[in-house]
Formats: structure tokens, sequence, C-alpha cells
């Protein structure tokens, strides 16, 4: 199963067999969960502070309801406050994932990490891939990275209305971020 999360979505997808990409050109912040027992694994791209809350709790039910457990699922927080990043996001970018880090740690969730892959519009862009059971971060613009290949067309046409507006122009409307799942499982 292949599977694309743009900024501005997120998804629960079994490991078995999967090909995702996460490729990072306006988004803010990343997140991915790997749960090994329940053979899940969690991923979205918060592109704005609005109706965060909102967004992380929709986020955590869907983990719920995939079978994932707080205990054993190890989730990774990237993105931040680079130049790039700042043009495109709430400044300071860093917040939306503390923000998400302390949801999550009132959730139960204990192993998370904060990485510093960086998130902007130039080939410094980085692509989250998960393939073949191991998860890479490569550069988007790189021969080993296929970030756009298979992504569903609706999933697309939402990313490319996203991107029409900055963040700090988004209504309570347009900040909710939407769950693709179905879109590939």
């Amino acid at each position: 199963m292949r599977a694309v999360i743009l900024q501005g979505s997120y998804g629960v997808f079994p490991t078995e067999n999967l090909s995702l990409s996460m490729p990072a050109i306006q988004t803010c912040i990343g997140l991915y969960g790997e749960d090994a027992t329940a053979r899940r694994l969690v991923c979205a791209h918060f592109d704005s502070e609005k109706q965060l809350n909102h967004n992380v709790c929709q986020i955590l039910a869907a983990i719920h309801h995939a079978g994932m457990s707080a205990g054993n699922t190890r989730i990774k927080i990237f993105g931040g406050d680079g130049h790039l990043s700042r043009l495109r996001c709430t400044p300071p970018s860093t917040y939306i994932g503390m923000q998400v880090i302390a949801a999550l740690k009132a959730a139960g969730f204990t192993n998370i990490e904060y990485t510093q892959h960086y998130s902007g519009l130039i080939a410094q862009t980085f692509n989250y891939e998960y393939r073949r059971g191991v998860s890479v971060v490569v550069p988007v613009f790189s021969a080993d990275s296929f970030p756009f290949s298979g992504v569903h067309s609706a999933v697309y046409q939402r990313a490319r209305q996203r991107i029409q507006k900055r963040p700090d122009q988004y209504t309570s409307r347009d900040a909710v971020m939407d769950n693709v799942t179905h879109y590939y499982v």
C-alpha cells in the first residue's frame, strides 16, 4: 500500500507492505509514531497552531481507534524554527511542536523524540519515508526520494487549497486537519 501525507493531514496505517511518504514542503511540524506491537503507524503534518488542540485530539482518537497504545508507540516530532519555516508558519513553530508533545505526554505517551530535521521550501526540505519496515529521512530533491508518487488526488487538491493561504489567514474551519486514512486503506 502506498500513502502520501501532505500538510494539514494525518493518517493511521498498517505497517505491513506500507510505502509511506511525508514530504514537508510548507509544513511547520511533522509527527510520526510507530507501534510495533499493533503494527500501525501514525503520521501528521501540522501547518498552524490554530485548532491545534482539536487536531491533536482527533489524531489521538484515530490512534486509539486503530489499537495503538501509548506504552508501545515511539513518536518523533520534526520541524522547527528555520528561516523559511517562519515565512510559512506562525513563528516560532517549535512552539507548535512543544504543544503537541505536551498533549501526547498528557495522553500517556512517554517515548517521544523531537528531532531537528528542517522543513522548508528549498533543497534542505526533507521527506520522511517508511519503506519495507524501515523509516528514513531523505532530502525531497534527491534520487532516493519519491515524495509525491502515489498521492491521492483528493489529498493533493486539499493540500493545494491549504497552500493558497498563509496559516495566519486560516479560519477556524480552514485549520482543521483532515484524516486521510480512508483514501489509502
